[in-house]
C-alpha cells in the first residue's frame, strides 16, 4: 500500500514535468471582455437617443420652456451612462491580456468601433449644442457640458491601452483593424480639448 502511494506520487510528479505547457484562457477574462462589449453596445444605443434629445432641445431653444433644467437633466443622464463604461473597463484592464488568444479577440474591432461611434457622437452633438444655445443658456449648462466631455477620456483611454496590449503580439488583419480604430479614437480624444475650449469661448 505504501509502495503504491509512492509510485502514484512519483508518476504524478513525472507527468507534471513531462506534460507540455498549454496556455488556457481564464474564464474570468472572457466574461469581463464580454461584459465590457455588451455594456458599450447597450450604452451607445441609450446615449445615441439621449444625444438626439439633447440636440432637439437646443434646436428648439425659442419654443422650449424650462430649457436649462431639461438640458442639465439630459446631459447628466448621458454622463451617468458613460460612467457605466468606466466601471466595467477597470476590471478588464486589471485582468490583463496574457490569457486571451487571437480567436477570442475577434470581437475587439467591433467593440472599438462602438466606442468610436459613441465618442464621435458626443463630440459632434456638444459642438452643435454650443452653436445653437444663447449665451445665457450656454453659461447655465457650461459645467454640465464640460463634465460630459471630460467623462469620455476615462472611459476610452483604458480601452485603447487594453486593445493595443491585446494585439501587440498578433500579426495580420486583427492587428491592423485594431490599430486603425485606435488611431481614429486618439484623434477624437485630441479634438475634445478644442471642444471644451469652445464651451468656454461660447460664453466669453
Amino acid at each position: 500500500m505504501r509502495f503504491s502511494s509512492f509510485a502514484l506520487a512519483a508518476f504524478s510528479l513525472g507527468s507534471a514535468f513531462a506534460a507540455p505547457a498549454v496556455q488556457q484562457t481564464e474564464p474570468r477574462a472572457l466574461e469581463i471582455l464580454a461584459s465590457v462589449s455588451t455594456t458599450i453596445e447597450n450604452t451607445k444605443a441609450v446615449v445615441d437617443v439621449e444625444l438626439k434629445s439633447l440636440l432637439n432641445l437646443a434646436l428648439n431653444v425659442t419654443v422650449t420652456t424650462n430649457l436649462v433644467p431639461q438640458l442639465e437633466q439630459t446631459i447628466l443622464a448621458i454622463v451617468g451612462d458613460v460612467n457605466q463604461i468606466v466601471s466595467v473597463v477597470g476590471p478588464l484592464v486589471n485582468q490583463g491580456t496574457l490569457n486571451l488568444v487571437e480567436a477570442e479577440l475577434q470581437g475587439l474591432p467591433v467593440l472599438l468601433q462602438n466606442v468610436l461611434g459613441l465618442t464621435t457622437n458626443i463630440q459632434s452633438t456638444v459642438q452643435q449644442v454650443i452653436s445653437h444655445l444663447g449665451q445665457d443658456q450656454l453659461q447655465a449648462v457650461q459645467p454640465e457640458l464640460q463634465l460630459l466631455l471630460s467623462s469620455v477620456e476615462p472611459a476610452v483611454k483604458p480601452l485603447i491601452s487594453f486593445a493595443l496590449g491585446a494585439v501587440a503580439n498578433i500579426t495580420g488583419d486583427l492587428n491592423i483593424q485594431v490599430n486603425n480604430v485606435v488611431g481614429l479614437l486618439q484623434n477624437v480624444l485630441k479634438g475634445l480639448l478644442p471642444t471644451v475650449l469652445g464651451v468656454v469661448g461660447g460664453i466669453l
